[in-house]
Order: C-alpha cells, then sequence, then structure tokens
C-alpha cells in the first residue's frame, strides 16, 4: 500500500530514538498489498476487507516482535493494537466515534509513561480504499478526521497519523510477483521463477550475497523473514537431524518442514509464527536446500497447508513437543 503520514508534536529527538520502530511500522504499511476485495486466512476463517487488512498489518508487526493488545488503561479498560518499547500503534477502521476513543487511549498511554509516542492508522479516503463497499463505509473514520481531531481537541501528546492510500499500480506489480508458479525439481529451470523474482528452481546460489545481501533476513536460521520484501526464505539441510530436525518429501509432494528451536518445546513465535501466518503476512515461502560448497539449491515457492505436533530429543537429548509444518507446492 502506499500512504500519506502528518506529524504532531514530534522532535527530531523523538523521531531519532523512535527510529527503528517508525520504520518497521513503514514496511509493514508497504508489504500488505492493496486490492479491491482484500482477504486473509485466519484460524481457519476467511477474513475480508476492514478485518482482514487489521489481521494483515496486526501479524506483520508481531512477527516484527510487537506486542499486541496492551492495555493502556485499566477503568474503562482500554487496550492498543500494539507497541514496541515506547511506540504504540492503533489501527482504526471503524465508525467515525471511534476516532475520539483512540485519541483518549493514546493520550492516556503517553501521559500516564506506557508510551513515548503513538501512532494512527487509518484509510485516507475510505469510499476510495473499499471501493466495493462505497455505502457501509460511508461514516468510517478517515485520515482528515483523525487529522481535524488531533488539532481541535488540542492534544499533547506526540503523535503520527498514517493515511492509507490504494495503489492500483503496486497491485499490479505484486500481482506478477506473486503469480503462483511451480516447477519440477528434477528439471531446474532456465528462466526466473516470476517477474522480478532472481530464483530459478534447480539453480544453486550463494547464501549470503546472493540472498541475503539483497533481501536482508536473518543471516543464520533457518527461517528468514525479509523486513522490506514479500518473502520468507526456508533453508533445509541434512544435518538438521543433529538439532531434532528432519525435513523430507512425502509421496503427496508435500514438505515437511521441521520448526525451528533448539532447546525446549517449539512454539509458534517468530519463524514458527511467520510460516503459519504467512498468507496473513502478505509473504511468500521460498525453499532453499543445503546443496555443499556454500551453496544453496531453490528449490520453489510453497505455501503453508497444515502443521502437526510430535515429540523428539531436542540438541541436548532432553525430550520436547516439536512442530512440523506440512507445505505444498504452488501450483500455475
Amino acid at each position: 500500500m502506499q500512504y500519506l503520514e502528518k506529524r504532531f508534536r514530534c522532535s527530531d529527538h523523538l523521531l531519532e530514538a523512535c527510529g527503528s520502530e517508525l520504520r518497521e511500522i513503514n514496511d509493514v504499511v508497504r508489504q500488505v498489498t492493496w486490492m479491491p476485495e482484500f482477504e486473509v486466512e485466519h484460524t481457519g476463517a476467511l477474513l475480508r476487507h476492514q478485518r482482514a487488512y487489521r489481521v494483515a498489518i496486526r501479524t506483520a508487526l508481531e512477527s516484527q516482535g510487537w506486542e499486541l493488545d496492551v492495555q493502556v488503561c485499566p477503568r474503562p479498560p482500554l487496550a492498543v493494537d500494539a507497541r514496541k518499547r515506547m511506540v504504540c500503534v492503533q489501527l482504526e477502521f471503524g465508525n467515525s466515534a471511534s476516532v475520539y476513543k483512540d485519541c483518549f487511549k493514546l493520550s492516556y498511554s503517553c501521559v500516564h509513561g506506557l508510551s513515548s509516542l503513538a501512532v494512527l492508522v487509518v484509510p485516507q479516503v475510505p469510499a476510495e480504499f473499499f471501493p466495493t463497499r462505497a455505502s457501509s463505509v460511508a461514516n468510517m473514520s478517515s485520515f482528515d478526521l483523525a487529522d481535524s481531531c488531533l488539532q481541535v481537541l488540542a492534544v499533547g501528546f506526540p503523535a503520527i497519523v498514517i493515511g492509507l492510500q490504494p495503489d492500483s499500480s503496486r497491485v499490479k506489480t505484486l500481482g506478477s510477483v506473486l503469480r503462483e508458479r511451480e516447477a519440477p525439481i528434477a528439471e531446474p529451470a532456465v528462466e526466473v521463477a516470476a517477474s522480478g523474482f532472481p530464483f530459478a528452481v534447480g539453480r544453486t546460489y550463494k547464501r549470503q550475497r546472493d540472498i541475503h545481501d539483497i533481501f536482508g533476513g536473518n543471516r543464520q536460521s533457518g527461517i528468514a523473514v525479509c523486513a522490506s520484501h514479500p518473502y520468507i526464505f526456508l533453508f533445509t539441510s541434512s544435518s538438521g537431524h543433529e538439532f531434532g530436525y528432519e525435513d523430507g518429501f512425502q509421496d503427496d509432494g508435500s514438505l515437511m518442514y521441521a520448526g525451528e528451536g533448539q532447546e525446549g518445546d517449539m512454539r509458534f513465535t517468530r519463524g514458527n509464527k511467520a510460516i503459519r501466518d504467512h498468507r496473513a503476512m502478505g509473504k511468500e515461502l521460498h525453499v532453499f536446500e543445503k546443496a555443499g560448497g556454500g551453496l544453496h539449491r531453490y528449490l520453489g515457492q510453497f505455501r503453508y497447508r497444515e502443521y502437526r505436533t510430535g515429540a523428539g530429543p531436542d540438541r541436548t537429548g532432553s525430550p520436547r513437543r516439536t512442530i512440523e509444518f506440512v507445505l505444498e507446492r504452488v501450483k500455475p
């Protein structure tokens, strides 16, 4: 998505201190693809429109280490959508009256030392952002309303209003990148997997130089989430059994991919959560296999189907609960 923003009472010192959090918020907004009929799958349910955007943004923030649903006021009980360090975020896709409630809890959070900077995210023009639901969003909160509230109410806390904008040109570009694709592993491809995507199935690449130097992501982890690109890279290796990992293809062509975590029970945090929720985050899963000599062979694009729990030893030999993901190859 595209966006515009307006700042209220934000000093240069505050913006510098909160720079990493603000960059993460901006990256998350840019990563979520605007579509006239936006929808995501979440916990087995198909969400659409306002709820889908809300879940997609919250899920992406959580993958970056943001805490969700943080209580800022005990009476009445009020919570902000996300907080990290001293920055809190509120997503507003409700009616116009909700903005006043948002201003109160964001102000309460800052006044009581729970945050130093408040970020309010709203559609700039709801009727344009939800073009197929013009009548139902007629009274929805908007960028102009939030702007007016922060000025008329003369609130005294530092705040940034982000107005979400539709971006049809970006949808077209991402549509070509996100196009589902498949190539047989036994026959290496000779062309890139999709427009703008630099990896071809069957070819080998230097992990650091060809993958992380370009797209970012954790350089050591088996699950590398790219903060500024719509990709999650998964790395598999035959040596994983040393840490209780066992990956492999099944008879139906699906890939069993072990969750991360070398000691103790595997949990749905960080990389494991990112695999499970990758579609809600607007990200693709791309799998690489260690080929030796510092090279990794690209196996193709996959999607999450389900997970299974099991039992096995961790790297210390202690019994623990394991998570195995069932990933299916994306078909054209």
